[in-house]
C-alpha cells in the first residue's frame, strides 16, 4: 500500500486520521508517518488498516451511485 493510496483511501471513506488510527489500534504518529512515507506499516498493521476502512469505502461507493443515478433520473 503506498502512502499516497493509503491516504487517498482514508480521505475517500471520509475517515479522520485519528479516528482511524484508534479504531486500527495503529498510533496516530505511525500513521502520520506512513502516510508521509517516512515509515512502512507492517502486514498485521495494514490488514487492521484495510479491516476499517473496507465497510466505509463499500458505503461510500453505495452512496456515490445513488447519488449519480438520482442525477440521472433513475429511480433507486
Amino acid at each position: 500500500m503506498q502512502r499516497t493510496e493509503l491516504r487517498a483511501m482514508r480521505e475517500a471513506a471520509g475517515v479522520p486520521r485519528i479516528v482511524l488510527a484508534d479504531l486500527a489500534g495503529v498510533s496516530a504518529f505511525r500513521l502520520y508517518r506512513a502516510e508521509a512515507g517516512r515509515c512502512e506499516l507492517t502486514a498485521e498493521e495494514r490488514a487492521a488498516i484495510d479491516r476499517v476502512l473496507g465497510p466505509e469505502l463499500e458505503r461510500a461507493a453505495r452512496v456515490a451511485t445513488e447519488f449519480q443515478r438520482r442525477q440521472q433520473g433513475v429511480a433507486v
